[in-house]
């Protein structure tokens, strides 16, 4: 592969799993500021449970930047064990796009593993 084409996976890789944890906190942060009127239900040990996966899934794409195939793995193990629990997540949705980033950074892992090293110079 040409050093061009793993640039462009490194920064896919990068804006992508930036993409995926700004918009889930602004979710999370329009939820938590701005509930829905008569949302009185208390939060329950499995969404708790759910949430802390899913804050595990998105650190692992954070130490994907630095460390491409554990981090991914983390990611691809916490976005398994919410499917696990929760198997709606599986209907096709843009939930896909954080399994996808994993596997790109695996994909990027491979690249840098088969001699075809980057450097990023900013």
């Amino acid at each position: 592969m040409k050093t061009k084409e793993n640039k462009t996976l490194w920064w896919l890789t990068r804006v992508l799993s930036t993409i995926i944890i700004v918009g889930s906190l602004l979710f999370y942060l329009a939820y938590t500021l701005f509930p829905e009127s008569g949302e009185g239900n208390p939060i329950t040990t499995k969404e708790i449970i759910g949430f802390c996966i899913v804050v595990i899934g998105f650190i692992g794409l954070l130490v994907a930047w630095k460390w491409e195939m554990p981090g991914a793995i983390i990611s691809l193990i916490s976005y398994a064990a919410l499917a696990v629990m929760n198997p709606m997540i599986l209907v096709p949705s843009p939930m896909y796009l954080w399994p996808a980033t994993a596997v790109l950074f695996i994909l990027l892992w491979k690249r840098k593993k088969n001699g075809n090293e980057i450097e990023i110079k900013n």
